[in-house]
């Protein structure tokens, strides 16, 4: 299956369900699986639906290969409880909110 086919998998169950990650991890796990076995560098993904059942096309999708240090400071964040969506989306995306 080529990268773009798991591109476009990914965009039409986040289209299905925007919560995907939560509704259902083990499919989000299973998407991130494939995303891996095509593009090992990949370590982030985000994919965004404006609403559920929207078409996979309106789905934007990112993937990014954070740097190791950040996923180690990510990482102590969550053991310690101390991770939040704001921060990590700022370190991961370099966006100013989530």
């Amino acid at each position: 299956m080529p990268f773009n086919v798991v591109s476009k998998l990914g965009q039409e169950l986040y289209a299905e369900d925007p919560l995907l990650h939560f509704d259902k991890p083990e499919r989000a796990r299973r998407l991130a699986t494939l995303i891996i076995a095509k593009a090992p560098s990949i370590n982030a993904a985000l994919f965004v639906a404006p609403a559920y059942g929207c078409a996979p096309e309106d789905v934007t999708l990112r993937y990014a290969n954070v740097d190791f240090e950040v996923m180690a400071r990510l990482s102590s964040a969550q053991d310690q409880g101390l991770l939040d969506t704001v921060s990590t989306d700022r370190q991961v995306w370099r966006r100013l909110a989530a």
